[in-house]
């Protein structure tokens, strides 16, 4: 019969591993043991999610070129850190590195007439 000690320690164990499974999932890994299928299916929801939290902090997203795709491929190279709107601030800055000749497009349009917001503040493009 298990003992309250070791109990915990499995517990410590399985958070442990939950922890570096859903690490590697947002990174873009397979994690060892896992059907590389199922995981990238799983990956592609996780950044779904993650890209669809940075659009509602900053709807013009919506409309960048390329948009969700180019968002998963900075959501690959890094976790989340932050809110959303701090996510999206990140994003466009990745962007402005990494981004193909219509999107930059998009960053020189939006920078005229919007800023990102977090509940009720907002930041301009200058701080982005």
């Amino acid at each position: 019969m298990p003992t309250a000690t070791t109990d915990l320690q499995s517990r410590c164990r399985l958070a442990a591993r939950q922890t570096e499974v859903l690490d590697a999932m947002l990174a873009g890994r397979v994690p060892d043991g896992f059907d590389p299928r199922g995981v990238h299916r799983s990956i592609r929801i996780l950044h779904g999610k993650r890209a669809s939290s940075a659009a509602r902090a900053f709807p013009p997203l919506r409309r960048l070129p390329g948009w969700p795709e180019v968002f998963f491929a900075y959501a690959g190279e890094g976790p989340k850190r932050g809110c959303s709107a701090e996510d999206a601030r990140e994003f466009i800055a990745w962007l402005r590195c990494h981004a193909a000749r219509d999107q930059r497009r998009w960053i020189r349009a939006e920078e005229q007439r919007v800023g990102i917001r977090s509940g009720r503040r907002w930041w301009t493009w200058s701080s982005v």
